[in-house]
């Protein structure tokens, strides 16, 4: 019998692995695009699929033509949303 003394790594990665949150979280993308008066385009979500949520909203931003110096408000909106 095997203990968890004999356990080498543990692995919490449940989006992609246990949960498919990417469809929820790209409609949630488009929502905050919405609300923040733009369309996002389907390049600019492309290239946020496997960067973190600051390079994420950078991205945003700048396809929406949107200040970088408001991303702060961007992610506690996306955040709540999720």
């Amino acid at each position: 019998m095997q203990t968890t003394t004999d356990l080498a790594a543990v692995l919490f990665d449940m989006d992609g692995t246990l949960v498919d949150s990417e469809k929820v979280w790209t409609i949630a993308l488009y929502e905050l695009a919405d609300k923040l008066g733009g369309r996002l385009s389907d390049r600019a979500r492309a290239d946020m699929v496997g960067t973190n949520m600051s390079r994420s909203m950078v991205i945003l931003h700048e396809d929406l033509g949107l200040p970088l110096d408001d991303t702060t408000g961007s992610v506690a909106w996306l955040e709540d949303r999720m």
